[in-house]
C-alpha cells in the first residue's frame, strides 16, 4: 500500500523541496553452514542498494561471496549494514566488488556497520577493498 502523499508533497498537495534524511538504508546478510561435507549458503538477505554475488570457484576452494553496492557510492545519511557469519567447520571468503567511494556530505554522517562472526573450527576471511574518502566526506564505521 502506498502512502497518501509522497514525502515531497505537503498535505495541501503543493510540491515542496524536502531534503531526504538518507538516500540509502541497505543491508547484506550472508551466513554459511557445514552441510553434506561442504560449506554451503545457510542464509542470505539483501536490500537495496546491497547485493551479494557468488562467483564460481575451484573445487575445494572456500566459498566466496562478493558484496556489491549498486548505488555507485555512499553519501551523507546513507546507512549500510553487513552481517557475515561462518558456522562451525566452514571455510568462506567475503569481499567487496570495488573500492568504497564516500562522497562529500552536507551534514549527516554516512554509516557502515559490519559484523563478522566465525564459529568453532571455521575459517572466515573478510577482505573489503579500499575506501576512497572525498573532500568533505563524513563516515562512521563500526566493525
Amino acid at each position: 500500500m502506498y502512502a497518501a502523499i509522497s514525502p515531497s508533497e505537503s498535505r495541501s498537495g503543493n510540491a515542496e523541496l524536502v531534503a531526504p534524511h538518507r538516500w540509502s538504508d541497505g543491508a547484506a546478510e550472508v551466513s554459511f553452514a557445514w552441510t553434506d561435507d561442504e560449506t554451503r549458503l545457510r542464509h542470505l538477505y539483501q536490500s537495496d542498494p546491497c547485493r551479494v554475488l557468488f562467483p564460481r570457484q575451484a573445487d575445494g576452494a572456500p566459498k566466496e561471496a562478493v558484496i556489491v553496492t549498486t548505488s555507485g557510492g555512499i553519501v551523507g545519511g546513507d546507512r549500510l549494514r553487513f552481517e557475515i557469519e561462518a558456522g562451525p567447520g566452514c571455510a568462506a571468503v567475503v569481499t567487496t566488488q570495488a573500492a568504497e567511494k564516500i562522497y562529500r556530505s552536507t551534514g549527516a554522517n554516512a554509516e557502515i556497520n559490519v559484523s563478522v562472526r566465525a564459529h568453532d573450527r571455521a575459517l572466515l576471511e573478510w577482505i573489503p577493498q579500499e575506501t576512497i574518502l572525498f573532500e568533505g566526506a563524513r563516515l562512521r564505521r563500526r566493525t
